[in-house]
């Protein structure tokens, strides 16, 4: 049978909440209960055999196997669903077992006190313990009446009297104990459900945030011709602060947005929605991109009130010129990898957006060729760690590049070269964090050029 816990019994109604509490305070005697008497059991069977009492010692037995099964019996689903008039049942049936099967001398101390200790550790209802108290009195004086034989009226009732004084002192304090008990259990419970009905609005915000952050990033790569795109984010908590975009201009060239809010929650999740708009609203000024940083920087600055830092990475894809124009602030430089094989890392240093330092934004240019793959990237992937604390880095990185091109040009693969090269990157990552924590996002963009235009 279960034990709740405090916040699994917080959202469920206030008399199924204490019904619960109490029932597995009352397992926990029952256990108890059964163990003790299950060794009385056990004692009982050969001291009655010794006396010659064989059909107590028969009872005795009968009842040793009824316990064993029911201790089988404690995980099924429906011993939690019966449990509260099961007990009273084996409450009841064990103290007829037990008169039945003690010595006549043992009947008043086991029905006037025995079982009334454990009525009084148990939490049940007022009309519960009614019953027990009064099935209590009745065995027991049933049991003085056949064990007297012939005493004056007036002694009997005097005993009869004295024996019902403690079932009804057990009964009052049981009472009393089961409405402190239940008193201070369900100021426990109102606070607990209270701290249970935020969290679960907490939660239920972030998923909200997790949807949006996520329908902030593209759907799927845009189809071009002369240009094979695949990217992908993993956060590393409900809404994290990476994002990459795609935004293609009116003459034909076309530029992919790579960013990271520093640190990862809702808080970063609500400046890349800022940013991402501000980026939309400045797209046709992109083929300007040192401009568009130093508003965007402005923007971070006069609209996000606490101190924030965002790093971003423009790159440039000219396919008339055959040009790639790369411009970052504050973001790892993206790595260019040429069809001869050689990579090299693009983007001057710079200071991150938000931070009030000088602009000194700067563009670095590259020769494109078909057949070029570029990769942009988020730290979060170069400062992943393995179990021993090494991170990726960046050595690791461009050769996780080289391997993953020859991989995507070395056999028939059916999905396009981009998608191929992210997934055997993210492979590679993945085994080096093995079963260690994921603590940044990681976010990955691909572009592999294909035939330019002239």
């Amino acid at each position: 049978m279960k034990t709740y816990r405090l916040d699994e019994l917080a959202l469920l109604s206030e008399d199924r909440a204490v019904q619960r509490y109490f029932d597995g305070r009352n397992y926990k005697v029952w256990r108890s209960v059964l163990f003790v008497l299950a060794f009385a059991c056990v004692v009982l069977v050969p001291l009655n055999l010794s006396q010659g009492r064989h059909l107590e010692a028969a009872v005795a037995g009968a009842d040793l196997v009824l316990m064993a099964a029911l201790w089988l019996l404690r995980r099924r689903s429906f011993f939690e669903r019966a449990f509260r008039p099961m007990l009273l049942a084996f409450l009841i049936l064990e103290l007829v077992l037990a008169l039945l099967a003690a010595p006549p001398e043992m009947d008043i101390a086991l029905a006037y006190f025995f079982f009334p200790v454990i009525v009084g550790a148990l939490r049940l209802r007022a009309s519960e313990y009614v019953l027990l108290a009064a099935t209590f009195g009745l065995l027991g004086g049933a049991g003085v009446l056949w064990n007297q034989g012939e005493v004056p009226t007036s002694v009997l009732v005097g005993q009869l009297f004295g024996l019902a004084v403690p079932p009804v002192a057990v009964l009052v304090a049981a009472l009393m104990l089961a409405r402190r008990d239940r008193r201070e259990f369900l100021l426990r419970w109102r606070s607990a459900g209270t701290r249970e009905r935020d969290r679960l609005r907490m939660r239920d915000e972030l998923a909200d945030a997790r949807r949006i952050q996520l329908s902030m990033l593209p759907d799927a790569a845009p189809r071009l011709d002369w240009l094979d795109l695949s990217g992908s984010s993993l956060p590393a908590s409900e809404v994290g602060g990476d994002f990459y975009d795609y935004l293609p201009l009116s003459d034909g060239r076309f530029v992919v947005v790579i960013g990271d809010v520093a640190g990862h929650g809702v808080s970063s999740g609500l400046v890349l929605a800022t940013l991402k708009g501000g980026l939309h609203l400045l797209r046709d000024d992109l083929a300007e991109p040192v401009a568009v940083f130093r508003r965007l920087d402005r923007m971070v600055c006069e609209t996000v009130r606490w101190r924030v830092i965002v790093t971003l990475l423009v790159a440039l894809f000219d396919p008339r010129r055959g040009r790639l124009t790369v411009v970052t602030a504050g973001h790892p430089p993206l790595l260019h990898r040429s069809e001869g094989g050689r990579i090299e890392a693009l983007g001057l240093a710079a200071p991150p957006l938000g931070t009030r330092l000088p602009q000194t934004y700067r563009e670095e240019s590259a020769p494109l060729c078909p057949g070029d793959t570029v990769l942009l990237y988020t730290d979060g992937v170069t400062e992943l760690a393995d179990l021993h604390r090494a991170q990726f880095g960046e050595d690791r990185l461009a050769a996780a590049l080289e391997r993953a091109h020859q991989r995507a040009f070395s056999r028939a693969e059916a999905a396009p070269a981009a998608t191929v090269i992210r997934e055997s990157i993210l492979d590679t990552l993945a085994r080096h964090k093995s079963d260690g924590p994921q603590l940044d996002d990681i976010t990955l963009v691909v572009a592999r050029v294909g035939s330019l235009g002239d």
